[in-house]
């Protein structure tokens, strides 16, 4: 958004004529930029985790559009479906077949509520792509910082997200496992106390 913001005012000083050559590229630029502040926009709206708490189905209301308009544009987002944390092991499926992945860092150090969380201030790394509509796809989104320091939300598997807070199903082995690594994490910090 910034980028565009810059490009718009170095466009009001420019000659009339190149102006006039430059709305075009500029035209598309800027659908393409709100396209994605649309989509962020609407994720931020319906996602419980981001303060939202309009369904699908108000949010179409609301903006005057049909419900599968909002479910199409949300799911154009790129989602997250492998994580990856500073030690460099992967959850997830980090090698799922897809067309094409990006691997953006979230906005800043991952910071729950729960202090023992194994992951907890590690800056994670989120592969993201548009993924088929089999994928399980949760209703939560990450934010995320790309190349161009462009910030915006992706939404999250349920294997990204159960790595991230943990399986919600007590008694299976991967919430055992991330049981014993969030005991392991509460031991080594209450033990440099």
């Amino acid at each position: 958004m910034a980028e565009l913001i810059e490009a718009l005012q170095r466009f009001i000083t420019l000659p009339a004529l190149d102006r006039a050559a430059q709305s075009p590229s500029l035209i598309e630029a800027t659908k393409a930029v709100m396209a994605a502040e649309r989509s962020t926009a609407m994720i931020e709206a319906t996602n419980p985790a981001t303060a939202g708490h309009l369904s699908h189905g108000e949010l179409a209301r609301r903006l005057g559009v049909t419900k599968p308009l909002i479910g199409k544009t949300i799911a154009r987002v790129p989602v997250a479906f492998a994580m990856r944390d500073e030690t460099g092991r992967w959850y997830g499926d980090p090698n799922l077949p897809v067309t094409e992945s990006w691997d953006y860092p979230l906005t800043g150090r991952f910071k729950p509520a729960d202090v023992y969380n194994p992951l907890h201030r590690q800056l994670l790394i989120l592969r993201c792509a548009a993924l088929p509509e089999d994928q399980t796809v949760t209703p939560y989104a990450a934010h995320v910082r790309a190349e161009d320091s462009r910030e915006f939300a992706v939404r999250v598997t349920e294997q990204v997200r159960d790595a991230m807070f943990g399986p919600p199903i007590t008694g299976t082995p991967e919430r055992i496992a991330w049981e014993r690594r969030r005991d392991q994490r509460k031991r080594d910090l209450d033990g440099e106390d």
